[in-house]
């Protein structure tokens, strides 16, 4: 369910916030999430995500796979406890081809590009599908 403001016809677009710690990551996953019409706010960290969530109400939390500082053993209790029913998504973006191998072959890149499209389009449904409360999320 999207939330309508008071003076709009229209719905206002969810929220995520995207927890990931490797920045080609966290860029990836915004710009899946944005071009789905959501409004995304990234951190580069468990404790920065806990900052935002003490104080901005999201509809979904996207956590990647590459966390520093502390991690979800700390994070899902305290988050948890702020939001009980914020739903979490664990997303696991997968580079098929290494990075230095990019430079130099463009069949390379293309492969690439495909399987992160392939991503993009799963990771859209995941939330989705978390949202509607078709599935259940982390915690």
């Amino acid at each position: 369910m999207v939330p309508m403001t008071k003076d709009q016809q229209h719905p206002e677009p969810m929220s995520i916030l995207v927890m990931e710690a490797d920045p080609l990551r966290r860029r990836w996953i915004e710009h899946a999430l944005s071009g789905g019409g959501y409004h995304v706010q990234t951190v580069a960290s468990a404790k920065q995500s806990l900052q935002y969530l003490k104080r901005i109400q999201f509809h979904v939390v996207v956590i990647g796979g590459h966390l520093r500082a502390i991690g979800l053993t700390e994070w899902l209790p305290e988050t948890k406890r702020l939001h009980p029913d914020l739903p979490v998504v664990v997303n696991q973006v997968k580079w098929p081809i290494g990075r230095d191998y990019l430079m130099g072959s463009p069949g390379a890149f293309h492969c690439l590009v495909c399987s992160l499209q392939t991503q993009e389009v799963a990771l859209r449904e995941r939330v989705e599908k978390v949202v509607r409360g078709e599935t259940q999320s982390l915690g």
